[in-house]
């Protein structure tokens, strides 16, 4: 199985669904028939990147579901 690298937009997109390119990160997500990795600086970069509010508040569950994702 091909591993496919997901920088910090993808995850910005993923997350953030006022994102222009946010159902196209999800459906990809969904679709990918392959692994994704990242790396720690990664998402270090995309919790900086969130502002405080309801997008900051969503970093940490993204994360959680990031790592139970075996995919992931």
């Amino acid at each position: 199985m091909n591993a496919v690298f997901a920088d910090t937009s993808f995850f910005v997109a993923f997350i953030c669904d006022r994102d222009k390119a946010h159902a196209q990160a999800v459906r990809l997500l969904e679709e990918l028939g392959s692994r994704i990795v990242t790396t720690k600086w990664v998402l270090l970069e995309l919790g900086n990147f969130l502002p405080a509010g309801s997008a900051r508040e969503l970093f940490v569950p993204s994360i959680e579901r990031l790592n139970a994702n075996p995919n992931v």
